[in-house]
């Protein structure tokens, strides 16, 4: 923040397309550590001097959110953006449904849903987040070590009702064909293991 105060001063920021610049690189630092009110102030900002937002733009700031675990500020940037004429990609809905991590499932399962309205179908991505999101467990997928033991703990400590909707969840992507990340075969060991799921 200190940098970007600076930079402020600086003659750069007379300049356009200079000043764009940085506020990109801001914004991406914005992302990344969950500043949400910074990351919305920067996409005004940038139109302000005159940037057309793209869906890279609008998805840093509701990564803001994700990272930040603050549902509702991601509503109205993906709102915005699709107010804007900006089609959203399958990455907008993953880190819309990441912002939701840990709130009431039919949140998180509407979240999901709104995907259905853009023709975009899910990958094995999308399926990770928000299997994550069911549980409350976003932090995990920060993990490259992630063990058993991780996922068995998280599972014991979830609702029934977070179970069989994360198990249902994952069928269906199997259902789909498509390619289950390793973070997700854990957690549907964990469930058959924890919650005694079928194994299929």
């Amino acid at each position: 923040m200190a940098l970007w105060m600076e930079a402020q001063q600086d003659e750069l920021w007379e300049s356009d397309e200079q000043a764009l610049s940085l506020m990109s690189a801001a914004l991406y630092a914005s992302s990344k550590v969950g500043n949400v009110t910074f990351a919305a102030t920067l996409l005004d900002l940038m139109q302000k001097r005159g940037k057309p937002l793209n869906v890279i733009d609008w998805n840093q700031g509701i990564d803001a959110c994700a990272v930040a675990g603050e549902a509702g500020a991601e509503s109205f940037l993906f709102d915005n953006m699709i107010k804007a004429g900006v089609k959203p990609n399958i990455i907008s809905f993953a880190l819309l449904v990441g912002a939701h991590s840990g709130k009431p499932v039919a949140r998180i399962s509407e979240a999901a849903r709104r995907l259905n309205d853009h023709d975009i179908l899910p990958d094995s991505a999308f399926f990770e987040e928000l299997v994550c999101a069911i549980f409350g467990a976003r932090q995990l997928k920060m993990n490259t070590m992630i063990r058993a033991e991780d996922t068995i703990a998280v599972v014991r400590d979830a609702s029934v009702s977070r179970r069989a909707e994360a198990w249902r969840v994952i069928q269906e992507a199997k259902a789909k064909g498509l390619h289950l990340s390793s973070l997700v075969q854990l957690f549907e060991a964990s469930l058959q293991k924890v919650a005694e799921f079928p194994t299929i």
